[in-house]
């Protein structure tokens, strides 16, 4: 059995490696902390975003005006942003059904996450290729 005092000292100092990884990215692209807006072509017109970033990871995104048609896209809007949160990666499977929406919202989150100084790549995105 260890001592009090090693455990004590192993928990401090996976704690400080814990707190210290974004210190750790902040060159391999980690946006700044702080809340963006953007906005991309939708399938009916401009659709905007808002993405809130804490820590160097994408806290909450937020579709706050869009035109799209709400039976069609209702997943899409409420769905597929919460699932990029969750998963901490931009580049999650679209809604079938609802490609063009989740494309703007992906192309308009990318935009903020480059806004905030961070590489969207270090965020699960790649780019699309070129036919």
């Amino acid at each position: 059995m260890q001592k009090p005092s090693r455990i004590i000292a192993l928990a401090a100092l996976a704690s400080f490696a814990y707190l210290s990884l974004p210190l750790a990215y902040a060159d391999d692209g980690v946006a700044a902390d702080g809340t963006y807006t953007s906005a991309a072509e939708g399938r009916n017109g401009a659709l905007e975003v808002k993405v809130s970033i804490k820590e160097g990871l994408i806290a909450t995104i937020t579709v706050w005006r869009h035109h799209e048609t709400p039976v069609i896209t209702r997943e899409a809007i409420e769905d597929y942003p919460r699932r990029m949160v969750e998963k901490g990666n931009i580049g999650v499977e679209a809604v079938a059904g609802a490609t063009e929406t989740c494309d703007a919202i992906r192309s308009a989150v990318v935009d903020c996450v480059k806004q905030a100084g961070g590489d969207p790549k270090f965020y699960g995105y790649l780019e699309p290729e070129q036919p």
